[in-house]
C-alpha cells in the first residue's frame, strides 16, 4: 500500500525555528601568516604571559608542551581574550591555523585563567563532532589534574553529547549509568563544559530547562573550536 504524501503543504509549512540574518560581526585579525608556519615568541615564556594568581597554570603548560615559549598566535589571543571588554562591543575572535600549531591552548587557556581569576564560572567548547570532544576532553583533563597537583585549585569538566555526561572524577566510562551522569551533568553544571552543539542546540528547541542549559544561555564565554568542520544545518544554525 502507498501511502499519498502532500508535499506542497510540507513545503510551505512556516518553520518553527526560522534562522534570522544578524547584524555582521567585526572579527579582529591576530596575525597574517601561513597556517603551517606559526611562530614561536622565543623572548616571551608563559609565566611572563599569565597573571600571578595562574603561575601554577603556566608551569603545567610548560611541562606538558614541552616549551616554555607561545606561539605568537597564542599570546596575542590571549592578550585579547583577557582584555576588559568594556571598552568594545564586539569580542569575538577567530583563530585560523594549521594542525598541531596550538589552536586549542589559545581559547583553553584564557579560559581556564579567566574560571582561575572568578571572572567567571562558566565556560563552554562546542566540537562538530563527539569523536573529537573525547579525545579533546582527555587533554583537557591532563591540564587540569595536573593544575589540582600543583596548585591545589580544583576545576570541573564535564562532557555533554548524545547520552554521555561523565566527568574527570572517574577515568573510566560508566556504560550502565549514562543516565545517571547525564542527569548530574544537567543539574550539577561543571566549570567547563565540552559539548556537541546539536546535543545542545536539540535539547533547546525541545524545550526543556535545565540549570546545565540556563548556564549555556547566559555563557559569556563560547568557543566553537574546528569550526569550519561543522557543516549543514549545524553550520547555519551557530
Amino acid at each position: 500500500m502507498t501511502k499519498n504524501v502532500n508535499y506542497n503543504s510540507w513545503m510551505h509549512k512556516e518553520e518553527k525555528y526560522p534562522i534570522k540574518a544578524t547584524k555582521p560581526r567585526q572579527w579582529t585579525t591576530i596575525y597574517k601568516q601561513p597556517a603551517s608556519l606559526p611562530q614561536k615568541e622565543l623572548n616571551l615564556c608563559w609565566q611572563n604571559l599569565l597573571p600571578s594568581y595562574a603561575q601554577s597554570l603556566a608551569e603545567v603548560i610548560e611541562s606538558i608542551i614541552g616549551s616554555a615559549h607561545p606561539y605568537l598566535h597564542q599570546k596575542q589571543a590571549l592578550e585579547y581574550l583577557l582584555e576588559s571588554t568594556t571598552k568594545r562591543e564586539n569580542t569575538g575572535l577567530i583563530i585560523n591555523g594549521g594542525t598541531y600549531s596550538g589552536k586549542s591552548l589559545s581559547f583553553s587557556i584564557p579560559g581556564i585563567v579567566k574560571l582561575l581569576g572568578e571572572e567567571t564560572d562558566f565556560i563552554v567548547v562546542f566540537y562538530p563532532s563527539k569523536q573529537l570532544l573525547l579525545d579533546q576532553f582527555e587533554r583537557m583533563k591532563e591540564y587540569l589534574v595536573r593544575l589540582e597537583e600543583t596548585s591545589g585549585a580544583r576545576l570541573t569538566c564535564k562532557v555533554y553529547s548524545g547520552d554521555i555526561g561523565k566527568t574527570n572524577v572517574n577515568n573510566e566510562v560508566l556504560t550502565q549509568e549514562h543516565q545517571q551522569e547525564l542527569y548530574g551533568t544537567e543539574q550539577n553544571p561543571p566549570n567547563i563544559l565540552l559539548a556537541t552543539f546539536d546535543k545542545v542546540w536539540y535539547q533547546l528547541i525541545a524545550g526543556k530547562k535545565t540549570p546545565l542549559l540556563e548556564k549555556i544561555m547566559e555563557c559569556q564565554y563560547l568557543v566553537f573550536d574546528e569550526i569550519h568542520a561543522f557543516e549543514g544545518f549545524a553550520a547555519a544554525i551557530i
